[in-house]
């Protein structure tokens, strides 16, 4: 189908600056559009609109629930659940396994995040090298930044500012009022209270029950200080 338009529920096999309205299943699209709830197994710079799945879509955009395998510099705005995204734009709250390069507006669980830029309340399970604004919780960052509230469970070489929990922090800094577990050779202003500090220094009036090493700046209590 080569320019055409299609009302109905008949497969498709390859579609060409087309439209197509309807059920039916597309193999190949190629710059044109569809409505409707067929699957699609190859999207190229085209636009869907429903809930049909799409197993791979390079530069296209999608509003609906469908849920997509595969997304390369394309756009998604719906409800639909992503594998891999890379360096596309998502906005809505359907969940993604693998983010690189991205940007994502919205409530959705992330699994890995390389790169990316996230605003929104969802968990992040590994986040590298991107930035992350809002409230969700973050199981591991690394080189990356977060702004927000939600707790963290490791930072590796990042930037905290905000008010969540961490519990390990590695040559990172933070800044505001979270509490953190171990603090190895990075910086603290702030708050919070911490439990571990290891070569590192402290600005602020957080409670502190081990330091090694490090510096002390402000009016909290030490209940061990070693080499100071």
């Amino acid at each position: 189908m080569v320019g055409g338009g299609h009302w109905g529920c008949g497969e498709i096999e390859n579609m060409v600056g087309g439209g197509h309205w309807g059920c039916g299943e597309i193999e190949n699209m190629v710059g044109g559009g569809h409505w409707g709830c067929g699957e699609i197994e190859n999207m190229v710079g085209g636009g869907h609109w429903g809930c049909g799945e799409i197993e791979n879509m390079v530069g296209g955009g999608h509003w609906g629930c469908g849920e997509i395998e595969n997304m390369v510099g394309g756009g998604h705005w719906g409800c639909g659940e992503i594998e891999n995204m890379v360096g596309g734009g998502h906005w809505g709250c359907g969940e993604i396994e693998n983010m690189v390069g991205g940007g994502h507006w919205g409530c959705v669980e992330i699994e890995n995040m390389v790169g990316g830029g996230h605003w929104g309340c969802v968990e992040i399970e590994n986040m590298v090298g991107g930035g992350h604004w809002g409230c969700g919780e973050i199981e591991n960052i690394v080189g990356g930044g977060h702004w927000g509230c939600g707790e963290i469970e490791n930072i590796v070489g990042g930037g905290h500012w905000g008010c969540g929990e961490i519990e390990n922090i590695v040559g990172g800094g933070h800044w505001g009022c979270g509490e953190i577990e171990n603090m190895v050779g990075g910086g603290h202003w702030g708050c919070g209270e911490i439990e571990n500090i290891v070569g590192g220094g402290h600005w602020g009036c957080g409670e502190i029950e081990n330091m090694v090493g490090g510096g002390h700046w402000g009016c909290v209590e030490i209940e061990n200080m070693v080499n100071i």
